[in-house]
Order: C-alpha cells, then structure tokens, then sequence
C-alpha cells in the first residue's frame, strides 16, 4: 500500500523536498499526511519524484501493474532514460579475494588455541 511509505523521519516531508537527494511527491491527495519514503533519485539518474496518487490503495491504484512502466514510482521500475551510463560498483579482483582469504585463514590458525 502506498500509505506503508509514511512514516516517522521519511526522507520527503509533507509537501516538500528531500534535502538530500531532491526526492518529491507529485500528484498528491488527501490520503498523504505527512513525511513518506521516496527513493527514486538514489536508482534513477533521471527521475527525482514519486507519484503518491498512482500508488496502490490509491484512486490511481496503478501501483506496479503488469506491462505498464510508467507507474512504477515506488517500486523505481523504469526503463532506463538516463543520459549518461551508470558507474560500475567496484569489486576486488579475483587475486585480491584468494589473498584476503588466505590471510584471514592464517589469523585464524595463529590465533587458535594451543594444545599441550
């Protein structure tokens, strides 16, 4: 239900703007009644609100509807419209992975109880 995103210390307070990422509702109504969760900035490079009204339980109600993209506010379900590609999120390589394992294995063993 969009209601479940209203809560206590949400990013958007009521009729406004988060300060953080920019996040806002649009198309209110009168079922939002105070500050509630939206993150589409933080997943979208090129959308900064959430339709409240087009959420489920709403008079939209077209909340994550099969085969339709363009009502997926909060679930950020979008097809991508974003202008520049979105950085990779950087792993450690596959010998960095074998030599933190090794040292950590080694910790372990020196640090083992010793038997008399």
């Amino acid at each position: 239900m969009a209601t479940d995103f209203m809560k206590a210390g949400a990013n958007v307070p009521l009729a406004g703007t988060d300060p953080v990422s920019g996040a806002y509702f649009a198309v209110p109504n009168a079922n939002l009644t105070g500050p509630a969760a939206c993150a589409t900035p933080y997943f979208s490079a090129s959308y900064h609100h959430c339709d409240w009204a087009d959420g489920l339980g709403q008079p939209g109600g077209l909340w994550a509807q099969p085969g339709d993209v363009g009502f997926r506010d909060q679930l950020v379900v979008r097809t991508s419209g974003a202008s520049s590609a979105i950085a990779p999120v950087p792993t450690l390589g596959g010998g960095a992975l074998v030599l933190l394992s090794l040292t950590l294995l080694g910790v372990g063993w020196l640090n083992r109880p010793r038997q008399r």
